[in-house]
């Protein structure tokens, strides 16, 4: 019992000597504090808003549902059915010319794998970016890709338990640079060619 006694009187005595310390550190943390003039701040601004704008523009893709180009969720697949145009307020300066197909891709938990469609288009392109919008492109007809169904697996440095490895089935393993990316597919239609049109819709 007296040994008990003791230990919480040696643990008061503690708590007791620990608060002028941190009162101590607060106060030299308050004398150490940097002063910054309106340009720093400015500039501290002007670097950092644009991480606040690609969070806010990726997040609204999968979580707002009055966003017409809305996934409906992380690792959703949104699918538009007509070429874009002055009303999509989603991008600021969609192409007007090009139909759009975006998935948000949360690779937290696990990799994830996206099957692509072939498409019968001159122009069609795989971008897919994370918040530091670091820009990727790895499939552009340019290449020769969408000639045919593809998949890509997405993961990161910290998706746990895979590091890269081949998947059967995947026909390309990508490294993302973030946790959280926007992959968009871009196609022209052909929107003169009524059946190539309706090839491409389908």
């Amino acid at each position: 019992m007296r040994s008990g006694q003791r230990r919480v009187e040696r643990t008061a005595v503690l708590l007791i000597a620990l608060f002028p310390a941190a009162a101590c550190t607060t106060t030299a943390m308050a004398r150490n504090a940097i002063e910054l003039s309106d340009a720093q701040v400015e500039n501290i601004v002007r670097r950092s808003y644009p991480y606040v704008a690609m969070y806010n523009v990726n997040n609204k893709f999968a979580l707002d549902d009055s966003n017409p180009l809305s996934t409906g969720g992380w690792n959703e697949l949104f699918v538009g059915a007509t070429p874009a145009d002055h009303t999509l307020q989603s991008i600021p300066r969609p192409n007007n010319d090009t139909l759009y197909l975006a998935a948000m891709v949360d690779v937290r938990q696990e990799p994830m794998i996206l099957e692509f469609p072939s498409f019968d288009s001159k122009y069609v392109s795989l971008m897919v970016t994370a918040y530091d919008h670091y820009v990727n492109i790895p499939l552009s007809t340019t290449r020769g890709d969408f000639d045919k169904p593809s998949r890509i697996l997405f993961y990161s440095q910290r998706t746990p338990g895979y590091r890269g490895d081949p998947v059967r089935g995947v026909d390309r393993v990508m490294e993302l640079t973030g946790d959280f990316v926007s992959a968009v597919i871009r196609v022209m239609p052909h929107a003169n060619e009524p059946a190539r049109l309706q090839r491409n819709l389908t």
